[in-house]
C-alpha cells in the first residue's frame, strides 16, 4: 500500500498544478450553477431529493464541459458591442485588475462588470437594447441576456425599433440577491439594495422569481413589485408617465431626424415618455407620415425635443388623461 501511495504522489508532483480555467469561463459556470441551484430550491418542498440530484448533475456536467472547452473561442467570444454611450461608465474586464472608461465600439462579454459614477449613464448595446444606469449603480453581464445587479437602478428597453437589424432577444433577465426579474415585454426598471428589490414596469410585462418565497409573480405595465429581505412581496400601481421616470428619459438615445418622417419622431417621443400616440384626424396622421424631416440629432429629453421639432411645423400637441399624446395641426390664425 505504501509503495502504491508513493507512486501516485510522484505522478501528481510530476504533473504539476492544473491551470485555472479563464475567469470568463468561471463566470459562465457560476451563473449556470446558480440557476440550477435556484431551480432546485424552488421545488424542494415537493421533490427535494429529485431536484437536488438534478441540480448536482447539471453542475457536474457544466464543470466537465468547462474543463474540455476552457480555450474554446466560442465560449470566450463577445456577445455585443456598445453602439453608443451617454455619460460616463467604467468597465472591469475579466482577467483585468483595473477599471477603465467604457467607450462606444467596445465589445462586451460574459464576466464584464460596469459601474456608473455620481450621475446616471446609458449605453445602447447591439443585440440587447438600451440599458440605463442610475448614479452609483454596479452591475455585471453573465451573458447577452443575463445581468447581475449588485446595487443601484437599471432601466432596460429591448425594443427592436432601436436596432431593427439586431437578432431578437429571448428577454433580458436581471438577477439580484433577492430575486430574478425576466422581461416578457420591453420596458422596465429594477432597483436593488441589500434590503429591498423594486421592479417597475412601463410597458409589457415582467416575471419575478424569488429564491425561497413561493411561486413566480407577474407584473404588467403600470405596476410595481417590492420584495423585502424576508420574502414579503408588495404590489402597487405606478404612473408610467410620472416624474420617477425622468432620469431615464433624459438618457434616451437621441432621435436622428434626417430623411425620416415626422410620424417616426412622434412615435419615439411617445415611447420614451410612456405615452400612447393619437392623431386628431386621419388627415393629420397621413400628413405626419408624409412630412420628411431634416437635420442632426439633438441630445434633448424627448418632451423638449418635441417642443423644438413641432415649432418648425404646422403641428401642435396636447397631453391628455390615460397617458395620451395627441397630435394635430394648428388652427389657422384669424
Amino acid at each position: 500500500m505504501i509503495e502504491k501511495q508513493d507512486v501516485i504522489a510522484d505522478l501528481v508532483r510530476a504533473a504539476g498544478r492544473r491551470r485555472d480555467p479563464p475567469y470568463r469561463d468561471r463566470e459562465l459556470v457560476f451563473a449556470a450553477a446558480s440557476d440550477a441551484w435556484r431551480a432546485a430550491v424552488r421545488g424542494r418542498r415537493k421533490r427535494q431529493t429529485l431536484w437536488a440530484a438534478a441540480a448536482a448533475s447539471a453542475v457536474l456536467s457544466i464543470m466537465l464541459l468547462l474543463n474540455q472547452k476552457a480555450n474554446d473561442p466560442a465560449v470566450l467570444a463577445p456577445f455585443g458591442t456598445v453602439a453608443s454611450i451617454q455619460g460616463e461608465l467604467s468597465i472591469l474586464e475579466p482577467q483585468s485588475a483595473d477599471w477603465r472608461p467604457l467607450h462606444a465600439g467596445d465589445s462586451l462579454g460574459a464576466g464584464v462588470r460596469l459601474r456608473s459614477g455620481q450621475t446616471a449613464s446609458a449605453m445602447l448595446v447591439s443585440g440587447v437594447g438600451s440599458i440605463r444606469l442610475r448614479g452609483l449603480t454596479a452591475m455585471a453581464f453573465a451573458g447577452r441576456e443575463h445581468i447581475r445587479l449588485e446595487t443601484g437602478t437599471v432601466y432596460v428597453d429591448t425594443d427592436r425599433e432601436l436596432q431593427p437589424s439586431a437578432a431578437p432577444t429571448k428577454g433580458v433577465s436581471i438577477e439580484s440577491s433577492l430575486g430574478v426579474v425576466r422581461d416578457v415585454g420591453t420596458i422596465f426598471e429594477v432597483a436593488a439594495s441589500p434590503k429591498t428589490l423594486e421592479v417597475r414596469v412601463r410597458e409589457g410585462r415582467v416575471v419575478l422569481g424569488t429564491e425561497d418565497h413561493g411561486p413566480f409573480v407577474e407584473a404588467a405595465a403600470g405596476e410595481e413589485l417590492r420584495v423585502q429581505a424576508n420574502g414579503a412581496i408588495e404590489r402597487r400601481r405606478v404612473d408610467i408617465t410620472g416624474s420617477d421616470w425622468t432620469w431615464a428619459e433624459r438618457l434616451a438615445t437621441p432621435f436622428n431626424p434626417e430623411g425620416r418622417p415626422l410620424s417616426d419622431f412622434l412615435r419615439w417621443v411617445a415611447r420614451e415618455t410612456g405615452r400612447r400616440l393619437r392623431f386628431r384626424s386621419a388627415s393629420d396622421e397621413a400628413l405626419a407620415k408624409s412630412a420628411v424631416l431634416h437635420g442632426k440629432a439633438q441630445n434633448l429629453p424627448p418632451m423638449e425635443a418635441l417642443e423644438v421639432m413641432l415649432a418648425a411645423t404646422d403641428f401642435e400637441y396636447s397631453l391628455q388623461p390615460d397617458s395620451l399624446l395627441v397630435i394635430g395641426r394648428r388652427a389657422p390664425p384669424r
